[in-house]
Parts: structure tokens; C-alpha cells; sequence
């Protein structure tokens, strides 16, 4: 049995029970899309963003775009780049540098049913992007072209899921509300 779940391996779960047990119980890992490794850049800078450092301060956008992507050819190293840059610039734009005060709070937290007060073996993990603790909001960075809207906000297993860890972690539920960056 495995240690823990998270968003990911739960969504993969439910969408095809098959492509998870390939994955997280026979180890057959596919690698990281150029999107995925993109996005790890995206959350690092806005952390960073977040912490009161300067984005272009720590490296340059470029070289942190490469410390997330790895061995890739120059060509995709430089429209990955330009994307990453796009959306880093449009989120500092639009988000005060104070709206977080903790940024990729780490959680491994028990799974409770509180219907029932039963504890399931497996703990529950992840990272909470980003949390206001004075106005109890808590933010995920979305870098994929998706929208997310009030109703997919409501109906989604990641809202749910991080609202959970929020309100196991802060011991109260975070405030309604959404707020759309996007430039894509």
C-alpha cells in the first residue's frame, strides 16, 4: 500500500483505474511534458515573487527555465522561456507581492470521513501554492490554458481537496472566492 495519495494520483484514479496501478504501483513512469516542467518554473518564480525576492534579481529567467526543464534543445529552450516569462510578468501585473504570506506550504495529513470519524492508512500530500492567512484564502497558479470558473472551483477534486488540507491545517474552512490571472 502506498504511503500517500495526492490530487494527481487520486484524479488518475478516478479517470482510469489502470493508468494508475501502471503507474504508482508497477512503477512504469511516463516523463514530464515540457508543460509540466514549465509550470514547475512558473510556481518557483511566483514563490520566490511571494518571499519578497526579486524575480530577475535571483537569476535570470532563463536560467531558471533551464534549472526546471533539464536537457532540451535550445529552440524549446527558448519559446519555453518566452512562455514562462509571459506568464511570470502577467501574474506580477495583476497579484500584489503581498496577497500570499506562505507560499508552497507543504501537507501530509491524515484522511479522515467526517461522517464517520474513520481514518483511512493512507495520509493525504501535496503543496498549497499560495495562502492569505488574514483573509483565510488560499491559491492554486494555474499555468495550463484551462479556465477555472466558480462552478469547476465548486465541483473540482483539487479545490476540494486543498480546501481540506486548509481546513485541517488552519482549523477553519477558506473564503469563498476566485480570482483569474491569465495570459494565455
Amino acid at each position: 500500500m502506498r504511503e500517500h495519495e495526492s490530487i494527481s494520483s487520486l484524479r488518475l484514479f478516478n479517470g482510469c483505474p489502470r493508468c494508475y496501478w501502471l503507474k504508482y504501483v508497477a512503477g512504469l513512469e511516463q516523463d514530464s511534458s515540457l508543460a509540466q516542467l514549465q509550470g514547475s518554473a512558473v510556481h518557483k518564480a511566483i514563490s520566490e515573487y511571494h518571499e519578497g525576492i526579486l524575480w530577475k534579481d535571483i537569476k535570470s529567467s532563463l536560467e531558471l527555465t533551464r534549472e526546471c526543464l533539464g536537457d532540451i534543445s535550445d529552440d524549446d529552450l527558448e519559446l519555453a522561456n518566452y512562455q514562462v516569462e509571459k506568464l511570470i510578468q502577467t501574474y506580477m501585473e495583476n497579484v500584489p507581492k503581498e496577497m500570499c504570506d506562505k507560499t508552497e506550504r507543504h501537507f501530509m495529513i491524515p484522511m479522515v470521513d467526517f461522517s464517520t470519524g474513520e481514518e483511512l492508512p493512507v495520509k493525504f500530500e501535496g503543496y498549497i501554492d499560495g495562502e492569505n492567512s488574514k483573509i483565510d484564502w488560499l491559491f492554486e497558479h494555474k499555468t495550463s490554458s484551462s479556465y477555472w470558473n466558480t462552478e469547476r472551483i465548486n465541483t473540482d477534486i483539487q479545490a476540494t481537496g486543498y480546501a481540506y488540507a486548509y481546513y485541517f491545517l488552519n482549523g477553519k474552512l477558506p473564503q469563498p472566492g476566485h480570482q483569474a490571472v491569465s495570459s494565455v
